[in-house]
């Protein structure tokens, strides 16, 4: 009963209650990646609910959009969604944040790969070395496509 009050304020039909709201959610998707398009946005649904936002294209900096903080199970960088866009927070608390600081990219490559490489010899499940091989294969690809855009 509480779909149809719901149904008749939005203005949909009451058995097509939930593909109005399945439509409404799409339109949501389509908003929050058309977000960082750098363009003027309506979307009007079939409620006459209307979506509009517009956004200003950031500049190019080279590098991820992420931010620096504490994180509460002291992992060096966590994963996040910032503004709707795939993002990570740098743990600035961890040891080796500030350790970094003295070393050269090269070096610092070396160490993340050298203890990546050792995690992933010492793991005994299949399923997990098998993720853990995905994982590294995926972040290769990646960053040799970052390396060959510039």
């Amino acid at each position: 009963m509480f779909g149809n009050v719901v149904a008749d304020s939005l203005g949909v039909y009451r058995s097509g209650f939930s593909d109005a709201f399945a439509a409404i959610f799409n339109k949501l998707l389509d908003f929050i990646l058309e977000k960082s398009g750098g363009k003027q946005i309506n979307y009007s649904t079939a409620s006459k609910i209307k979506i509009s936002h517009a956004n200003e294209p950031e500049p190019e900096t080279g590098y991820a959009n992420y931010k620096t903080g504490k994180i509460g199970d002291g992992s060096l960088w966590e994963p996040k969604y910032i503004e709707a866009n795939s993002s990570f927070v740098l743990n600035n608390k961890h040891p080796y944040f500030e350790f970094i600081n003295n070393k050269s990219g090269l070096e610092v490559l070396i160490d993340i790969t050298s203890q990546s490489a050792l995690i992933e010899n010492e793991t005994l499940k299949d399923s997990t070395s098998k993720i853990l091989e995905n994982f590294r294969q995926d972040l290769s690809r990646r960053l040799r496509l970052i390396s060959e855009k510039t």
